[in-house]
């Protein structure tokens, strides 16, 4: 027979409440925010958006990796890259990747960790036949297809292309490879190491793409955080990787070619 005394009464609802309340406290834990929000662009196949939901990709690797050493609990976000960049400036709990260093951008962001190194190339046709040198770049007798806002610009106004010869896309991706295949433009930057890879992903023809300007610049993309982000964020990560660097478990050339 269940207990109806006034007293078995009070002790059932202080049972019933002590559980709603531990409830609670499993509630809020588990809807906790990260530590740090870590946002990047769809650029496969240094990070892109699995089947899955999951974003993956060889750089991304490499900041799990690091993230995972710190402690730190993130979450990472595909975004275009003009707003990863915006928000990652104006955030305070906020990194963001792949992000080419430059002098401009280090006025805006603490450079955590180098987590990949490119081979830069300026890609051309197969079938056009025609030399892809400084001289003939600088002679304007291409048109070159960059990405707005994103370091190929700025890679290929450094080799000395005339402006009116640069088009600007919104975005990068597939479809540069896909202009220079339709005749849009001549050229386009990518990675030496890791266009094999693209031209499987993006469905390109095979053999239908060369690289045909080797651009001697020296570029890594790194992990990286805006000077307003709290510093000890900062500090946790940059120490997690020398410490996965000491012990040899991190390579910014891992999954590539070494020159």
């Amino acid at each position: 027979m269940a207990d109806v005394s006034p007293m078995g009464g009070k002790a059932a609802s202080l049972t019933i409440m002590v559980a709603v309340i531990g409830l609670y406290v499993l509630m809020a834990g588990s809807s906790q925010a990260s530590d740090i929000t870590i946002y990047t662009e769809d650029y496969p196949p240094y990070s892109f958006m699995a089947d899955d939901g999951m974003v993956e990709g060889r750089a991304t690797v490499r900041v799990r990796r690091i993230m995972a050493e710190a402690g730190l609990s993130y979450e990472i976000r595909v975004l275009p890259w003009p707003r990863a960049e915006f928000r990652a400036r104006k955030e305070k709990q906020a990194f963001i990747y792949s992000l080419a260093r430059s002098s401009e951008r280090s006025a805006h962001y603490d450079w955590i960790a180098p987590i990949a190194k490119p081979d830069m190339y300026l890609f051309a046709r197969t079938d056009d036949k025609r030399t892809v040198s400084l001289e003939t770049l600088r002679r304007g007798e291409f048109v070159a297809v960059c990405t707005e806002k994103d370091a190929s610009c700025g890679i290929i106004r450094r080799a000395g292309i005339p402006e009116e010869r640069l088009l600007i896309g919104a975005s990068a991706g597939s479809s540069e490879a896909m202009m220079i295949l339709y005749g849009r433009a001549d050229l386009f930057l990518g990675d030496k190491r890791l266009h094999p890879v693209r031209v499987a992903s993006d469905e390109i023809p095979p053999g239908s793409i060369r690289p045909a300007l080797k651009l001697d610049e020296d570029i890594s993309f790194y992990l990286a955080a805006g000077f307003q982000v709290d510093e000890s964020f900062r500090t946790r990560a940059r120490e997690a990787y020398a410490r996965l660097a000491a012990r040899g478990e991190i390579d910014v050339y891992e999954g590539n070619t070494r020159p």
